[in-house]
C-alpha cells in the first residue's frame, strides 16, 4: 500500500476538522478506517490498529505523543506540524475538491527515485553486460572468516 495515500488520508483527516493542532490518534484511525475506498478498513479485523499507523509513519519520522485537547483530556495523538514537511515533499496541497493533484515535475521524480530505493520488492540489479548482480564470497587472510563483497 502507498504510503502517500496514506499522508492524503491523513491531511483530509484534518481537514475534515477544521485543520487542528492535534488530533487524537482514535479520531485519525475512525477517519482513515472510515474511508471506503482507502485500503485501511482491510488492515486486519478491525482495520488499522495504533501500532500499524505507528509503522507506516516510521520512516518519515513521524510518530504519537501524549497531548492535551482544547477540552481537557490527555491522549496519545499527532501534532499537525509533524505533517507539513513530509505532506510538501510527497504530496501536494488538495484541490478544491479534497484531492489531492498529481505528481509531476521534479516532486514526482524524486518521489518515485525514493520508491525505488526504499522498495523492499525491487528486483535484483544488472550490469552493463546484462548479468545480475550478486554478492560473492571472498577468502579472507584468516581462515576461518569469510566476508561478503
Amino acid at each position: 500500500m502507498g504510503t502517500t495515500r496514506l499522508l492524503v488520508g491523513i491531511r483530509r483527516a484534518f481537514a475534515a476538522v477544521s485543520d487542528p493542532a492535534v488530533l487524537s490518534t482514535k479520531q485519525l484511525l475512525e477517519s482513515l478506517n472510515a474511508d471506503k475506498e482507502a485500503p485501511w478498513a482491510e488492515y486486519g479485523a478491525n482495520g488499522l490498529t495504533p501500532r500499524g499507523l505507528q509503522l507506516l509513519l516510521k520512516p518519515y519520522g513521524i510518530g504519537s505523543a501524549n497531548h492535551r485537547f482544547p477540552d481537557g483530556t490527555q491522549a496519545k495523538g499527532f501534532a499537525r506540524n509533524q505533517f507539513l514537511d513530509t505532506w510538501a515533499r510527497y504530496c501536494h496541497e488538495p484541490e478544491a475538491g479534497g484531492r489531492a493533484r498529481p505528481e509531476s515535475g521534479r516532486a514526482a521524480a524524486r518521489h518515485r527515485r525514493l520508491t525505488r530505493l526504499h522498495s523492499h520488492h525491487s528486483s535484483p540489479r544488472r550490469s552493463a553486460q546484462g548479468r545480475v548482480n550478486t554478492p560473492q564470497r571472498v577468502e579472507s587472510t584468516s581462515p576461518r572468516h569469510s566476508y561478503l563483497s
